[in-house]
Protein backbone atom coordinates (compact mmCIF):
# COMPACT_ATOMS: atom_id res chain seq x y z
CA UNK A 1 0.00 0.00 0.00
CA UNK A 2 2.87 1.93 1.09
CA UNK A 3 4.22 1.92 -2.49
CA UNK A 4 1.67 2.64 -4.42
CA UNK A 5 0.68 5.54 -1.96
CA UNK A 6 4.82 6.34 -3.45
CA UNK A 7 4.19 6.28 -7.08
CA UNK A 8 1.25 8.39 -7.04
CA UNK A 9 3.09 11.13 -5.02
CA UNK A 10 5.73 10.92 -7.42
CA UNK A 11 3.38 11.13 -10.70
CA UNK A 12 1.96 14.06 -9.21
CA UNK A 13 5.21 15.67 -8.47
CA UNK A 14 5.99 14.78 -12.05
CA UNK A 15 3.20 16.57 -13.39
CA UNK A 16 2.88 19.18 -11.17
CA UNK A 17 6.38 20.41 -11.94
CA UNK A 18 5.97 19.38 -15.54
CA UNK A 19 2.89 21.52 -16.01
CA UNK A 20 4.77 24.83 -14.15
CA UNK A 21 7.89 24.16 -16.73
CA UNK A 22 5.21 24.01 -19.72
CA UNK A 23 3.60 27.26 -18.48
CA UNK A 24 6.79 28.94 -17.70
CA UNK A 25 8.02 28.67 -21.18
CA UNK A 26 4.71 29.56 -22.90
CA UNK A 27 4.77 32.82 -20.69
CA UNK A 28 8.65 33.20 -21.95
CA UNK A 29 7.87 33.04 -25.32
CA UNK A 30 4.63 35.00 -25.60
CA UNK A 31 6.51 37.90 -23.78
CA UNK A 32 9.82 37.60 -26.08
CA UNK A 33 6.81 37.85 -29.03
CA UNK A 34 5.89 41.18 -27.33
CA UNK A 35 9.05 42.20 -26.56
CA UNK A 36 10.52 41.53 -30.40
CA UNK A 37 7.38 43.71 -31.37
CA UNK A 38 7.88 46.49 -29.60
CA UNK A 39 11.14 46.99 -30.85
CA UNK A 40 10.48 46.75 -34.55
CA UNK A 41 7.39 49.76 -33.71
CA UNK A 42 10.23 52.02 -32.22
CA UNK A 43 13.82 51.16 -34.36
CA UNK A 44 13.45 52.56 -37.80
CA UNK A 45 13.70 50.01 -40.46
CA UNK A 46 14.99 51.72 -43.58
CA UNK A 47 13.95 49.40 -46.88
CA UNK A 48 13.92 51.58 -49.04
CA UNK A 49 15.77 51.18 -52.59
CA UNK A 50 17.89 53.10 -54.41
CA UNK A 51 17.09 53.85 -57.69
CA UNK A 52 19.64 56.14 -58.92
CA UNK A 53 20.74 54.69 -62.12
CA UNK A 54 18.85 51.65 -62.55
CA UNK A 55 15.48 50.55 -64.58
CA UNK A 56 12.53 48.20 -63.83
CA UNK A 57 12.95 44.70 -65.77
CA UNK A 58 9.32 43.84 -67.15
CA UNK A 59 9.91 40.65 -67.82
CA UNK A 60 6.11 38.76 -67.97
CA UNK A 61 7.04 34.81 -68.58
CA UNK A 62 3.92 32.92 -70.28
CA UNK A 63 1.30 33.08 -72.10
CA UNK A 64 -0.99 36.13 -72.14
CA UNK A 65 -4.69 35.57 -71.72
CA UNK A 66 -7.93 37.06 -71.02
CA UNK A 67 -8.72 35.27 -68.01
CA UNK A 68 -6.38 32.51 -65.84
CA UNK A 69 -7.71 29.13 -66.74
CA UNK A 70 -7.59 26.21 -63.79
CA UNK A 71 -6.09 23.16 -65.24
CA UNK A 72 -8.58 20.93 -63.12
CA UNK A 73 -11.30 21.98 -65.34
CA UNK A 74 -9.89 19.99 -67.70
CA UNK A 75 -10.02 16.63 -68.22
CA UNK A 76 -6.36 16.02 -70.36
CA UNK A 77 -3.68 18.64 -69.83
CA UNK A 78 -0.31 19.14 -71.50
CA UNK A 79 1.24 20.54 -68.58
CA UNK A 80 0.71 23.10 -66.97
CA UNK A 81 1.90 26.77 -68.13
CA UNK A 82 2.06 29.79 -66.08
CA UNK A 83 -0.80 32.40 -67.11
CA UNK A 84 -0.72 36.27 -67.06
CA UNK A 85 -4.03 37.69 -67.34
CA UNK A 86 -3.87 40.63 -69.42
CA UNK A 87 -5.43 43.47 -67.09
CA UNK A 88 -3.12 42.35 -64.13
CA UNK A 89 -0.08 43.34 -66.89
CA UNK A 90 -2.00 46.08 -67.58
CA UNK A 91 -2.56 47.48 -64.08
CA UNK A 92 1.64 46.48 -63.45
CA UNK A 93 2.39 48.98 -66.42
CA UNK A 94 0.07 51.74 -65.08
CA UNK A 95 1.51 51.34 -61.60
CA UNK A 96 5.19 51.73 -63.33
CA UNK A 97 4.03 55.10 -65.18
CA UNK A 98 3.05 56.87 -62.29
CA UNK A 99 5.75 56.09 -59.65
CA UNK A 100 8.00 59.13 -60.47
CA UNK A 101 10.80 57.61 -58.79
CA UNK A 102 11.62 55.15 -62.14
CA UNK A 103 13.70 56.86 -65.18
CA UNK A 104 13.41 53.97 -67.14
CA UNK A 105 12.14 50.44 -68.33
CA UNK A 106 14.00 47.50 -69.90
CA UNK A 107 11.16 45.40 -71.48
CA UNK A 108 11.57 41.99 -72.53
CA UNK A 109 8.93 40.00 -73.83
CA UNK A 110 11.19 37.10 -75.06
CA UNK A 111 9.58 34.89 -71.93
CA UNK A 112 5.77 35.87 -73.35
CA UNK A 113 5.01 32.67 -75.39
CA UNK A 114 1.53 33.38 -76.79
CA UNK A 115 -0.49 35.89 -76.69
CA UNK A 116 -3.92 37.38 -78.67
CA UNK A 117 -4.30 39.94 -80.98
CA UNK A 118 -6.47 42.00 -78.93
CA UNK A 119 -4.44 41.34 -75.83
CA UNK A 120 -1.68 42.63 -77.97
CA UNK A 121 -3.04 45.92 -78.84
CA UNK A 122 -3.99 46.53 -75.40
CA UNK A 123 -0.28 46.14 -74.13
CA UNK A 124 1.17 47.90 -76.80
CA UNK A 125 -1.31 51.14 -76.01
CA UNK A 126 -0.20 50.53 -72.67
CA UNK A 127 3.71 50.53 -73.83
CA UNK A 128 3.07 53.22 -76.02
CA UNK A 129 1.59 55.63 -72.81
CA UNK A 130 4.45 54.36 -70.97
CA UNK A 131 7.05 55.64 -73.76
CA UNK A 132 5.37 59.27 -73.21
CA UNK A 133 6.45 59.21 -69.49
CA UNK A 134 9.26 57.09 -68.90
CA UNK A 135 12.60 55.77 -70.94
CA UNK A 136 11.84 52.50 -72.42
CA UNK A 137 14.66 50.44 -74.11
CA UNK A 138 13.01 46.60 -75.73
CA UNK A 139 15.28 43.67 -75.73
CA UNK A 140 14.29 39.93 -77.55
CA UNK A 141 16.05 37.00 -77.95
CA UNK A 142 14.13 36.96 -81.69
CA UNK A 143 12.04 39.45 -82.20
CA UNK A 144 8.43 37.91 -84.09
CA UNK A 145 5.32 40.05 -85.39
CA UNK A 146 4.00 39.87 -81.91
CA UNK A 147 7.03 41.32 -79.90
CA UNK A 148 7.75 43.81 -82.57
CA UNK A 149 4.33 45.23 -81.79
CA UNK A 150 5.45 46.12 -78.39
CA UNK A 151 8.68 46.80 -79.06
CA UNK A 152 8.11 49.34 -81.71
CA UNK A 153 6.95 51.63 -79.02
CA UNK A 154 10.33 51.84 -77.26
CA UNK A 155 13.35 54.37 -77.47
CA UNK A 156 15.48 51.65 -77.89
CA UNK A 157 15.80 48.24 -79.61
CA UNK A 158 18.41 45.67 -78.95
CA UNK A 159 18.68 41.93 -79.78
CA UNK A 160 20.85 39.21 -79.04
CA UNK A 161 23.26 38.90 -80.82
CA UNK A 162 22.43 35.38 -81.89
CA UNK A 163 19.01 36.57 -82.35
CA UNK A 164 16.94 37.39 -85.69
CA UNK A 165 13.76 38.51 -86.76
CA UNK A 166 10.61 36.42 -88.07
CA UNK A 167 7.83 38.82 -88.97
CA UNK A 168 5.05 37.17 -90.85
CA UNK A 169 2.65 39.86 -90.90
CA UNK A 170 -0.82 39.28 -90.11
CA UNK A 171 -1.84 35.65 -91.51
CA UNK A 172 -2.22 31.95 -90.78
CA UNK A 173 -2.15 28.27 -92.50
CA UNK A 174 -4.13 25.25 -92.13
CA UNK A 175 -4.83 22.04 -93.84
CA UNK A 176 -7.92 20.42 -95.04
CA UNK A 177 -7.73 16.67 -94.87
CA UNK A 178 -11.50 15.50 -96.10
CA UNK A 179 -10.03 13.52 -98.76
CA UNK A 180 -7.23 12.13 -96.84
CA UNK A 181 -9.41 10.53 -94.28
CA UNK A 182 -11.93 9.13 -97.07
CA UNK A 183 -8.90 7.69 -98.38
CA UNK A 184 -7.40 5.59 -95.09
CA UNK A 185 -11.02 4.75 -94.51
CA UNK A 186 -11.49 7.03 -91.47
CA UNK A 187 -14.59 8.70 -90.70
CA UNK A 188 -15.58 11.81 -88.47
CA UNK A 189 -18.25 12.67 -86.22
CA UNK A 190 -18.84 15.78 -85.93
CA UNK A 191 -20.76 16.76 -82.95
CA UNK A 192 -20.42 20.37 -83.34
CA UNK A 193 -24.31 22.77 -83.50
CA UNK A 194 -25.01 25.86 -85.42
CA UNK A 195 -24.86 27.05 -88.97
CA UNK A 196 -21.23 28.13 -88.72
CA UNK A 197 -18.73 25.70 -87.08
CA UNK A 198 -15.47 26.58 -89.15
CA UNK A 199 -13.04 24.95 -86.50
CA UNK A 200 -13.91 21.59 -87.65
CA UNK A 201 -13.37 22.69 -91.38
CA UNK A 202 -10.19 20.68 -91.29
CA UNK A 203 -11.39 17.51 -90.62
CA UNK A 204 -14.98 17.85 -92.94
CA UNK A 205 -13.22 19.69 -96.10
CA UNK A 206 -11.11 20.34 -98.70
CA UNK A 207 -10.96 24.06 -98.79
CA UNK A 208 -12.53 26.69 -96.60
CA UNK A 209 -15.92 27.57 -96.41
CA UNK A 210 -17.19 31.31 -97.96
CA UNK A 211 -18.10 31.94 -94.50
CA UNK A 212 -14.89 31.51 -93.03
CA UNK A 213 -13.18 33.40 -95.93
CA UNK A 214 -15.31 36.21 -95.31
CA UNK A 215 -14.77 35.88 -91.45
CA UNK A 216 -11.09 35.59 -91.95
CA UNK A 217 -11.07 38.29 -94.47
CA UNK A 218 -12.68 40.80 -91.99
CA UNK A 219 -10.73 40.15 -89.31
CA UNK A 220 -7.48 40.54 -90.80
CA UNK A 221 -8.52 44.01 -92.15
CA UNK A 222 -9.75 44.88 -88.47
CA UNK A 223 -6.94 43.89 -87.18
CA UNK A 224 -4.24 45.37 -89.53
CA UNK A 225 -6.39 48.60 -89.12
CA UNK A 226 -5.58 48.53 -84.90
CA UNK A 227 -2.17 46.77 -85.65
CA UNK A 228 -1.43 50.06 -87.67
CA UNK A 229 -2.87 52.62 -85.68
CA UNK A 230 -0.73 51.37 -82.50
CA UNK A 231 2.08 51.90 -84.35
CA UNK A 232 4.18 55.20 -83.53
CA UNK A 233 6.14 56.96 -86.68
CA UNK A 234 8.64 55.27 -87.95
CA UNK A 235 12.08 55.37 -89.49
CA UNK A 236 13.52 52.89 -92.10
CA UNK A 237 15.54 50.07 -91.06
CA UNK A 238 18.94 50.25 -93.29
CA UNK A 239 19.99 47.69 -95.17
CA UNK A 240 23.50 48.66 -93.55
CA UNK A 241 22.62 47.84 -90.11
CA UNK A 242 20.92 44.43 -90.97
CA UNK A 243 24.49 43.14 -92.06
CA UNK A 244 25.54 43.08 -88.68
CA UNK A 245 22.64 40.68 -88.42
CA UNK A 246 23.67 38.62 -90.97
CA UNK A 247 19.99 39.57 -92.85
CA UNK A 248 19.63 41.68 -95.75
CA UNK A 249 16.10 43.35 -95.19
CA UNK A 250 14.18 46.31 -94.94
CA UNK A 251 11.77 46.74 -91.95
CA UNK A 252 10.03 49.91 -90.14
CA UNK A 253 11.76 50.37 -86.70
CA UNK A 254 11.51 53.24 -84.57
CA UNK A 255 14.69 53.50 -83.99
CA UNK A 256 18.04 52.16 -85.38
CA UNK A 257 18.46 48.11 -84.04
CA UNK A 258 22.06 47.71 -82.09
CA UNK A 259 23.21 44.34 -81.29
CA UNK A 260 25.23 45.35 -78.50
Amino acid sequence: MNALKSVFNFLGRFLTSTRIVVTNLITFIFLALVFIGLISVFIPNDRSIDKEGKVVILNPEGVLVDQEVQYSDFQFSLGQVEQIQTRDLIKLIQSISKDEDIPAVLVDFSGLSYSGPTNLIEISEEIQKLSELKRVIAFSDRYTTSSYLIAAHADEIYIHQAGGFDIQGIGGYRSYNKSLYENLKMKVYNYSQGDYKSAVEGLTRDSMSDFDKNKGRLFMILYGVSTKKSLPKQEVFRKKRSKNLQIHISMPLVKPLSTT
